[in-house]
């Protein structure tokens, strides 16, 4: 049998070790979190992750810059 509670410790321990946030974001639409604490914590969990993706010192970068535009991404 499943150890749940060891199983959503793991899972919670690799979310927080992640820098992508497209994976909590999912992660988040899956299980339809919305405004609740537990939201706001993935929030948190991600926004933390997000800041160690990029430098303080990091230049902003223009979309004159993009070589080859996704052509399927939507804003």
């Amino acid at each position: 049998m499943v150890n749940l509670e060891a199983t959503k410790a793991k899972i919670i321990q690799k979310l927080q070790e992640t820098d992508e946030v497209w994976i909590i974001r999912s992660i988040q639409k899956l299980l339809d979190i919305e405004d609740t604490e537990e939201a706001l914590f993935w929030n948190a969990v991600a926004l933390d992750n997000l800041a160690h993706a990029y430098s303080d010192d990091e230049p902003d970068y223009d979309v004159h810059m993009v070589k080859e535009p996704n052509v399927d991404y939507k804003v």
